[in-house]
């Protein structure tokens, strides 16, 4: 099947360390679809392994450009550098073990191109495993949040917080993803380097949610580099257990772009002093229902041992009353500290938002991938 659309306005970047078999699949997925769009790997893998891959693109018929970096290569500065690459309107990312729904893939570029106001756009998201017997079994729906349609820039910012999505592996603008990306490489976090540039997106625009099927999650894999220190930092019980100075310091770091960015918007007219706080807030309820399992008692404690200079306003552990202002229109008041996630997440069932036909669709899609993973079993 041809998606022209795609051809010259858009680029796949996929990122890849020493995990041949699940990228030989997703390269053959694309291969049986026929695609025509530039692919851009950059590969981290053990030479052994570049070596293996180099020949098998050397056999394809796709548009692929092979890039190599040390094993030791920062992912980001990795990625950063492929954007550098890409000379097409649209790009996004797509991990070596994952897949993404190409017709899907399609009407999210013409959406883009029919609506300035949207910085980036995608589907649903789901989880899948592949089964011996050479099919793929699309297991459950794992992200369908609304799109981020909110006029206020702060709205935006909370309803992204409070109910994450993975803006991350969303199609972008190329132009805005990468001078974003380029703002966030130097947070060395894996929380906080993935968040910021989605925070970004969503106080500078709109994000659309389809409800189509686009992005596939591996369920026989978790990260591509489990030996790789940034580990702790990628859930904040983890990252709290093992250095919470160090969380809260990046935390700072982190906020100080999304305040920079919120002075570009319509909250320029707002007290900065207030706009911290929100910003503040806003986080609290996420990492407060994160870390409610961890023990409160030490917290104020650790804060203590901190200069004014490296907690600033962080209190978004301490249990503290404060107001969140999202907009004109919406004020929520809680203590931090306590389970917020359940009190301020709205009744949403994903599955009652999503028709049968569109299942059946996705798992036609995904048909071309059934075949790559028979011709490639490990």
């Amino acid at each position: 099947m041809a998606y022209n659309n795609l051809n010259d306005n858009y680029t796949m970047i996929v990122p890849t360390y020493n995990r041949l078999p699940y990228l030989t699949r997703l390269l053959a997925y694309l291969a049986v679809s026929d695609v025509k769009f530039q692919i851009i790997i950059l590969d981290s893998s053990d030479d052994n392994i570049k070596d293996q891959i180099k020949r098998i693109i050397s056999l394809s018929p796709l548009k692929i450009r092979h890039e190599r970096y040390s094993p030791e290569e920062d992912v980001n500065e990795k990625i950063m550098d492929g954007m550098k690459m890409v000379e097409t309107e649209y790009l996004s990312l797509c991990a070596d073990d994952d897949l993404v729904i190409l017709s899907t893939l399609s009407t999210l570029i013409d959406f883009l191109r029919k609506n300035s106001g949207y910085l980036c756009a995608h589907g649903l998201y789901f989880s899948f495993q592949q089964m011996d017997e050479g099919y793929v079994n699309l297991e459950e729906v794992t992200y369908a949040t609304p799109s981020l349609e909110q006029d206020h820039p702060l709205a935006r910012l909370t309803e992204y917080v409070r109910r994450y999505q993975p803006i991350f592996y969303s199609v972008h603008r190329t132009e805005w993803w990468r001078k974003t990306f380029s703002k966030t490489c130097s947070l060395q976090s894996y929380l906080f380097e993935e968040a910021a540039p989605a925070c970004l997106t969503a106080i500078a625009g709109k994000v659309a949610r389809l409800y189509l099927f686009y992005y596939g999650q591996n369920r026989e894999t978790d990260v591509a580099e489990p030996d790789n220190p940034k580990i702790i930092t990628n859930h904040p019980a983890r990252w709290y257990k093992h250095n919470r100075r160090g969380m809260l310091r990046a935390f700072v770091h982190y906020r100080s772009m999304l305040l920079d960015a919120l002075k570009q918007t319509s909250c320029s007219g707002m007290e900065e002093r207030a706009v911290t706080n929100i910003v503040n807030q806003i986080h609290g309820g996420y990492l407060a229902e994160s870390l409610r399992h961890c023990c409160y008692e030490n917290v104020d404690r650790e804060l203590a041992l901190l200069t004014e200079d490296e907690i600033d306003e962080t209190l978004f552990i301490t249990n503290v009353q404060a107001t969140v202002c999202a907009d004109e229109q919406t004020r929520v008041t809680f203590r931090i500290g306590e389970p917020l996630m359940e009190y301020l997440r709205p009744r949403f069932s994903m599955a009652s938002a999503i028709p049968p036909k569109a299942v059946r669709k996705a798992m036609h899609e995904m048909a071309p991938y059934w075949v790559a993973n028979a011709n490639n079993k490990t």
